[in-house]
């Protein structure tokens, strides 16, 4: 990737400097921000949009090509790293040259003398084009290392495409493997220089487990840099899904497979596959955020905290952060919630005491009935959200207990169905509160247990 220097200043049409005015850059004919580095190397990401400076100027590096600039509504077309266009004084000198040569064709039919000086002036071009082309080679060069070292820094071991493993349709005990496309990046000989080797792999069909595959349940498919497929006990270890590819595991009994699956480490989209794990974690709490009694009502307080929740940080108002998962959560006393129940597709209305009097069985507010005793759990969740009258939401709990103690004794354990609404916050605390609770900060009215990181609703 070539990277090339832009550097302007913005004005107001009212001939003012454009200071502090986010400028926003897209490649041309796409919605997408293009990156931007602050060096010519490509090391140092800086965010888009970037922002006038005090003196109006922004400075950025970019790929080379055609963009267009979008500043205070106002948006124009650009070439950055590009060859200048053709002037029209330029032109009209092309046009010139044009009458020039044609004259000396002319002249041809004249006399020869005025062939040899056409040769002569075609001669001094020929001899520009080549130190044209000696320049254009260097810069090939340098963009092709500079392509490389992206290369070794970016690129794992892994399959980029392809490489799907099935059992033979003619002998059981015998896998076919597809084609791919895959690399092996080894650092282990020059952590400076490392190698990178490029697996283009045919496929190969009626691949017969070997003896030690045939003495074990479960096998691991291996391919190197010379593309040998190696069958080794499972699971595979670090540092061989480093100095192999992993095209997946079969199982077998008596010789017949009947298990292939294919597991690669997949190239396609990292960032996607970070997201994926993001989201199937879930938000949780990374520090403070506790709950506790505010006093003799039944009101409590959160304390300040950091949550973490995926791209809720990105911004805050309109500056992008350097932590876009890590939200810090006020404190708040008392604490304002509203309430939820499992099936609930709106949450409820803004309140500050916990309802110890209800529960809400298969998403149905209800009354606890029995004795004093008889309590439930209250469920606390935190979104990270702007507004901190809306980070936190409470679902009633779904059963009830004979005793707080029972209720105590049943936290973490059991079902509990989250509202789907809860999706984005962390849940961070548990209330298991009497029917008749008044004072929180009781023992015997109310315990409140603080959940860990990741914990069992």
């Amino acid at each position: 990737m070539a990277l090339a220097l832009y550097s302007d200043i913005f004005w107001f049409p009212t001939g003012t400097l454009a200071t502090d005015v986010p400028v926003r850059v897209f490649p041309l004919n796409s919605n997408i921000l293009a990156p931007l580095y602050a060096d010519a190397a490509g090391t140092v990401p800086i965010a888009n949009p970037v922002t006038t400076s005090n003196s109006g100027a922004v400075a950025f590096y970019v790929e080379a090509g055609e963009y267009w600039l979008h500043a205070d509504s106002e948006s124009f077309q650009t070439g950055i790293g590009l060859p200048p266009p053709v002037s029209p004084a330029e032109f009209a000198a092309l046009q010139n040259d044009v009458t020039i040569l044609e004259a000396d064709v002319a002249g041809i039919h004249v006399t020869i003398t005025g062939v040899q000086t056409d040769v002569t002036t075609l001669q001094a071009d020929v001899n520009t084009l080549q130190t044209d082309m000696a320049t254009a080679q260097a810069d090939i060069a340098a963009i092709e290392l500079l392509a490389l070292e992206l290369r070794r820094v970016t690129l794992s071991t892994g399959v980029a495409a392809g490489g799907e493993i099935s059992v033979n349709a003619g002998s059981p005990s015998a896998i076919d493997i597809a084609p791919f496309v895959g690399y092996i990046t080894d650092f282990t000989a020059d952590p400076f220089n490392p190698s990178i080797t490029r697996i283009d792999f045919p496929g190969v069909t009626g691949l017969e487990m070997d003896a030690g595959a045939l003495g074990r349940t479960v096998t691991s498919w291996l391919m190197d840099e010379n593309q040998v497929i190696t069958q080794v006990p499972s699971p595979t270890t670090n540092e061989q899904r480093r100095t192999h590819i992993r095209l997946g595991l079969t199982a077998q009994v008596g010789g017949v497979i009947t298990i292939d699956q294919t597991l690669p480490i997949i190239m396609q989209q990292p960032a996607n596959q970070l997201s994926d794990l993001m989201v199937s974690l879930g938000p949780f709490n990374v520090s403070g955020n506790i709950i506790s009694a505010n006093g003799v009502n039944l009101m409590v307080n959160k304390s300040t905290g950091r949550l973490f929740s995926q791209a809720f940080n990105h911004f805050v108002g309109p500056v992008q952060t350097n932590d876009p998962h890590v939200s810090t959560t006020a404190a708040q006393t008392p604490a304002q919630y509203r309430y939820t129940t499992s099936t609930s597709t709106t949450f409820g209305v803004l309140r500050n005491t916990i309802d110890v009097a209800n529960y809400a069985p298969g998403g149905v507010i209800t009354p606890i009935g029995g004795g004093a005793g008889t309590s439930t759990i209250h469920r606390v969740y935190l979104f990270a959200a702007n507004n901190v009258v809306d980070q936190l939401i409470i679902q009633y709990g779904g059963n009830t207990y004979t005793s707080l103690s029972n209720a105590v004794a049943a936290i973490g354990a059991g079902s509990f169905t989250p509202n789907p609404m809860l999706s984005d916050a962390a849940f961070i605390g548990y209330i298991a509160a009497t029917r008749v609770a008044t004072n929180l900060s009781d023992p015997t009215q109310a315990v409140i247990v603080n959940s860990g990181k990741f914990p069992t609703p």
